[in-house]
């Protein structure tokens, strides 16, 4: 068995691949996959909270600037992503997987085995590469729930297609993966409360794979006696089908009050000055509404703001005036986590542009001047930012996320 540590001092030596046994091979193979195609298995020591703020309150500015905390130091790098990140390490890996392909022909060709390690080494191959020329890829995610259970979630991401940017959806992207875990962690400080005793209803836009939205459901089914229909959406042809089978593919109808389904969705449709009737699934409102890196361009936050003001449901006119004052976690709320890219800092900054905070509306009082309720809108309630470890391995250094939690205010 190989021991996890330097491809060259792990592998067979290339020049004696031909006469390695497939046992040897397929237990390098395996070597390999596990560096460079890991299992994905995040936990609260991924990441470390920069700043986070309830922007109900005074406290805003702590929202606005963030406060370093220094008492969370990023974790140090493990042995298998010094190795991973290794340049000579991965470009050695890259040689010998290609050895192992050409020299197909003089390994068994009637041994199914052989023709099987071959494919592996060939997709592995692919994705040392480069994750755009990978081809389909099929990773496994495990997140540690609180209750003792891991939730688990098998994904198939396809190629990016380099000529159609809304293909971008195939991949599982960092920010999906951050929410689904800090969603298995506190599934409560997203409006996922199982003890309310009413059946919840969730929506996901922009699902991609469905990493956030499966991790739902397996949760909540793995709670017992909870009943919920998540639904998850996306716009993209290519990327809906891919979307249709990994939710097919990890969840079983029937085995609880769990629902899921996959449906189309075209945001841009509802900023238009007639937006189009509501049908199902979509004509019932939702109590929480999730979003895990979907703001790329400059009019996504709008047409977001848009689409979740017609689905999101509303507090009764009696209760508007006490949402300050009110628990958050208690209120319908849309959550959004994207990342700090210097490249999109003008799509990350329209978050802000389109939902206002919400003390700046309220400025801490619970009515207008005039003693009438504020009208309800929606609007930031709180704001965290997380600096995150590549959850790819391999990527060097950290990512900064923020987790926006939107509701009615």
């Amino acid at each position: 068995m190989f021991l996890a540590g330097p491809p060259t001092a792990r592998l067979p030596p290339i020049t004696k691949i031909q006469r390695s046994s497939l046992l040897d091979l397929r237990a390098a193979l395996g070597y390999l996959d596990s560096l460079y195609n890991p299992e994905v298995r995040p936990n609260f020591r991924s990441y470390r909270r920069l700043a986070t703020g309830q922007c109900t309150s005074p406290s805003l500015t702590s929202c606005r600037r963030g406060i370093p905390d220094a008492t969370q130091a990023p974790p140090p790098p493990s042995h298998l992503d010094t190795t991973c990140a290794d340049s000579y390490e991965r470009a050695y890996a890259i040689r010998w997987l290609t050895a192992l392909v050409s020299r197909a022909d003089q390994l068994d060709a009637d041994d199914a085995n052989a023709e099987a390690l071959v494919q592996d080494a060939a997709g592995l191959l692919a994705l040392c590469a480069g994750t755009a020329s990978a081809g389909t890829r099929s990773r496994l995610f495990v997140f540690d729930h609180v209750g003792g259970v891991d939730v688990r979630v098998q994904l198939t991401d396809l190629p990016l297609n380099n000529q159609d940017y809304a293909s971008v959806g195939a991949q599982t992207w960092g920010g999906a993966c951050l929410m689904a875990d800090l969603l298995v962690q506190s599934p409560s400080d997203f409006g996922i409360n199982i003890a309310s005793g009413r059946s919840l209803r969730v929506l996901e836009l922009g699902a991609g794979t469905g990493l956030v939205g499966l991790t739902v459901g397996k949760m909540l089914q793995a709670q017992g006696g909870v009943s919920a229909e998540i639904v998850c959406t996306d716009f993209h042809p290519a990327v809906l089908s891919n979307l249709r089978n990994n939710v097919t593919s990890n969840f079983v109808e029937g085995d609880s009050a769990v629902s899921m389904s996959v449906h189309a969705l075209d945001w841009s449709t509802f900023a238009a000055a007639s937006p189009p009737p509501l049908l199902a699934p979509f004509d019932h409102p939702f109590d929480v509404v999730l979003g895990a890196d979907i703001v790329y361009e400059l009019e996504h936050a709008r047409w977001i703001r848009s689409c979740v003001a017609a689905m999101l449901r509303t507090p009764p006119a009696e209760n508007t005036a006490s949402l300050a004052s009110s628990d958050s976690r208690l209120r319908p709320q849309l959550h959004l986590v994207i990342p700090l890219r210097a490249t999109h800092a003008a799509e990350s900054h329209s978050v802000e542009e389109v939902f206002p905070l919400a003390f700046d509306v309220h400025g801490g009082a619970e009515s207008s001047p005039d003693g009438e309720p504020f009208r309800c809108g929606l609007g930031i309630i709180s704001k965290e930012t997380l600096a995150c470890e590549d959850f790819a391995r391999g990527g060097g250094g950290e990512v900064e996320y923020v987790h926006y939690t939107i509701s009615w205010i």
